[in-house]
């Protein structure tokens, strides 16, 4: 690492630490970007005289200047979140060696805009651009779950529900339990309810002010993501989202997702499909091809 590169990296750990506790003395920001007093403080002196930051004479603590307020102030979300964001669908494939994708909110419809195959002759293929309803899929329900209550309560009473398999969402209170099990939990999975024999997670992916954007996706079939797989599968799914808000969000997102073991429960556990031998029956090429899952 440069020296300049160096420098750039210290300021990015200190700013870092006072836009966490929104203030901090000379002390706590040594102690937070795992640096030496007199290398802070002469940081800090340079950051201050440049309006990065702005220390309180009679606190002595030191927040974000009004430079850097109105630098981001001035943040826009970026529209082209496939360009930006595919990065993070890509790796997400390839982690899992499932299909990735991203999915987005048009109308009442929730839209593929993105995708990523993944290494097996077995998959599920979804159509980009081909509308589906919000109450089948895991990326379907997500993009419900993070609307308005306005919103929800509105598609709730006037959507026209569809029993695609047995365990298609018929009724709209078991809709409404559906969601609110998705916001609690951060992430959606949906196991046959668009096709009897396709499984999915999917998490939200959020912009700088917080705002819902879009939706990582992970779909593969039942015999490979399940409820018993799932939580490892939902780690990696949830690790995408979140790298990827970081991204729209204008914050560090450096450091590549974990790629085979995945904690659950206090154990690391190898993600299905990632490494090892592909069973016979995985090895005919065949596609479920469909528009929903």
């Amino acid at each position: 690492m440069t020296k300049d590169v160096q420098v750039i990296a210290r300021v990015g750990l200190i700013l870092d630490s006072i836009a966490e506790s929104e203030a901090a003395s000379l002390k706590e920001l040594s102690i937070a970007s795992n640096l030496a007093v007199s290398t802070t403080s002469r940081l800090l002196n340079s950051l201050q005289q440049e309006g990065f930051v702005e220390r309180d004479h009679v606190s002595k603590r030191y927040g974000l200047g009004r430079r850097l307020l109105r630098f981001a102030a001035g943040l826009r979300p970026r529209r082209d979140i496939v360009s930006v964001l595919h990065p993070c669908v890509e790796e997400l494939s390839e982690i899992t060696g499932e299909d990735s994708g991203l999915a987005e909110l048009q109308g009442h419809h929730a839209v593929f805009i993105d995708r990523v195959d993944g290494k097996h002759p077995l998959r599920i293929i979804d159509v980009i651009g081909g509308p589906e309803p919000l109450y089948v899929g895991a990326f379907r329900k997500v993009l419900l779950s993070y609307q308005s209550p306005d919103w929800i309560d509105n598609y709730t009473k006037t959507v026209k529900f569809t029993k695609f398999t047995p365990n298609t969402i018929t009724r709209p209170e078991d809709l409404l339990e559906e969601i609110k099990r998705i916001r609690r939990r951060g992430y959606a999975t949906s196991f046959g309810e668009r096709i009897a024999d396709a499984a999915g997670i999917a998490a939200p992916i959020f912009d700088h002010v917080g705002q819902f954007r879009a939706v990582m996706q992970l779909a593969g079939p039942i015999t490979r993501i399940n409820k018993r797989t799932a939580k490892s599968f939902a780690a990696a799914v949830l690790g995408a989202a979140e790298r990827a808000t970081q991204i729209l969000s204008g914050r560090s997102a450096s450091g590549a997702l974990v790629k085979q073991d995945v904690p659950l429960n206090g154990r690391r556990t190898s993600l299905p499909g990632v490494g090892g031998r592909t069973s016979s029956k995985t090895r005919k090429k065949k596609d479920h091809r469909s528009q929903g899952r």
